[in-house]
């Protein structure tokens, strides 16, 4: 039985991609986290309707496994910050040392200032398109498991 179960999850994994339209449009999302229940109640719950008991713990570890990545990618988002906003800034430490700075000098510091920024930003996007796939799934068992009120959208 508990191959069954293996097989219907790995089916499950057919239906994940997250793509960028997840990132701040709640009906895209919804969408997503109702396929997923979909995918939830054909593969894992109907496949498997004689041992509820095995689906729950299935779920359950689904459930952990994304919660963790939800906290991991947002650790990742602030780990990356906590490097790249402080060597961004690094760069115009040269600037006191500087008697009289010309136009093209400010250009000089500011530009990979600016690109060093930019970059963050590009790479915590894409850990926050990973969070938004934890978190459809992470909502979709809730939904399943009949869990209301379990808390909404921390950000926008």
């Amino acid at each position: 039985m508990t191959q069954a179960v293996r097989v219907n999850l790995s089916a499950l994994a057919i239906k994940t991609e997250v793509t960028v339209k997840l990132m701040g449009n709640d009906v895209e999302f919804r969408k997503y986290v109702d396929q997923i229940k979909t995918e939830i109640n054909e593969k894992l719950i109907k496949g498997n309707a004689n041992n509820g008991r095995q689906v729950d713990e299935w779920l359950q570890i689904i459930y952990q496994s994304y919660s963790q990545r939800f906290i991991s990618d947002n650790e990742r988002i602030w780990a990356t910050g906590a490097i790249m906003i402080p060597l961004a800034l690094a760069i115009f430490v040269a600037l006191p040392s500087i008697k009289e700075p010309t136009t093209l000098q400010l250009i000089t510091l500011g530009i990979p200032s600016i690109l060093v920024m930019m970059s963050w930003l590009v790479i915590a996007e894409n850990h926050r398109a990973f969070q938004e796939k934890s978190r459809a799934w992470i909502v979709a068992i809730e939904e399943t498991l009949g869990l209301q009120n379990t808390g909404g959208r921390k950000y926008q």
